[in-house]
């Protein structure tokens, strides 16, 4: 399960784990053949919407939703950058998002233009920010649907039409491919949890040499302690999170940690965290973290917090310091939980 528990948790490996300081470079969602005089305003069309935002005095940037994905668009003008080469990024808070795109703006004679596809997956996207140099813009919420093509649309109608009389005894044969895929990744997380631990992770992202490491210091250890109850259909128990998180890489919009372990107590059953990531967002001042933790029996659960601050004058402290946070039991798609168990916490991340 620690394995398949991994993969769940996608973030754990598309946006912490790879030790290459590159990997938030920007990928192509398709090919940029559409007319570049776009119509500048916020309107929507027929699977989209044009998202125009002000950058610096001049120029703007821009998301634009289609049937093809999310493309990214920036114009430069009126010398509101210096000319030359700069670098950029572009986060989200929810689902979490951090893409780097590393020398991807050039800038002569104080204009410059970039466009380029985000490659998001289907979903709804809110907290996104763009920064490059001293310039910032935050984008509303928007929705991400990807379409295919007619052709390949009456291709799926007809073959869910065929096996629509199949579908029983599909069922059946889909009940025992998940059984032996469940099987497949306990078998893979008793592997994993013998040899995969918070502290390696670090280890690795710590020599990596984040190529920009913000303001939070790369190690910089801080700790959180949470106290609250926890509800699993009706039953209801106290519930305490005590974790030990570094810093690998931050930025102006995210400061990335990597857990390194604790424990967490649901009831009278204990678990200690092997692993995970969390994020803090500094312009929201609200925190995720995914993790995984371990009973006593070798089970696997999923460990998932989302909290912000309870006071909304409170920042992440740099040194020395801490801020309240309030992880919430019932948070839409992310929900404060632990396995089955939802939790209502009350915390403090300490530096």
């Amino acid at each position: 399960m620690l394995l398949g528990s991994l993969v769940a948790l996608t973030l754990l490996f598309s946006v912490v784990s790879t030790v290459n300081p590159g990997y938030f470079a920007g990928l192509s969602a398709y090919a940029d053949d559409e007319e570049k005089n776009d119509e500048r305003s916020n309107q929507e069309d027929h699977n989209g919407a044009n998202l125009v935002q002000t950058l610096g005095d001049h120029s703007e940037v821009a998301i634009k939703t289609g049937d093809h994905g999310a493309v990214l668009g920036v114009r430069v003008q009126g010398g509101d950058l210096q000319n030359g080469t700069h670098s950029f990024e572009f986060n989200c808070t929810s689902p979490l998002v951090s893409k780097n795109f590393a020398n991807g703006l050039v800038v002569e004679g104080g204009q410059g233009e970039f466009r380029e596809g985000l490659a998001l997956a289907n979903g709804t996207y809110s907290g996104c920010e763009f920064n490059v140099g001293n310039l910032s813009a935050s984008f509303p919420s928007f929705t991400v649907q990807i379409i295919q093509d007619d052709g390949q649309e009456k291709e799926d109608q007809q073959n869910d039409s065929n096996n629509g009389q199949l579908n029983n005894k599909n069922d059946d044969q889909q009940n025992d491919v998940d059984d032996h895929v469940k099987e497949k990744r306990k078998e893979k997380s008793e592997r994993i949890a013998s040899t995969l631990t918070g502290s390696a992770i670090h280890e690795r992202h710590r020599k990596a040499h984040a190529e920009s490491p913000g303001e939070y210091a790369p190690s910089s250890s801080f700790t959180l302690t949470a106290n609250g109850t926890a509800m699993n259909n009706g039953t209801k128990g106290d519930s305490e999170v005590n974790m030990h998180l570094a810093v690998w890489k931050s930025n102006r919009a995210i400061v990335l940690f990597d857990v390194l372990g604790g424990t967490v107590d649901v009831g009278n059953q204990s678990y200690k965290i092997l692993i995970g990531y969390a994020v803090y967002s500094a312009n929201h001042d609200a925190m995720k973290i995914a993790s995984l933790a371990v009973d006593k029996d070798g089970n696997i659960l999923k460990l998932k917090l989302h909290g912000s601050a309870i006071d909304e004058e409170s920042k992440l402290p740099k040194d020395s310091g801490s801020v309240n946070l309030m992880f919430e039991g019932s948070t839409g798609a992310w929900n404060s939980k632990l396995g089955d168990w939802k939790l209502e916490l009350e915390g403090t991340l300490t530096s």
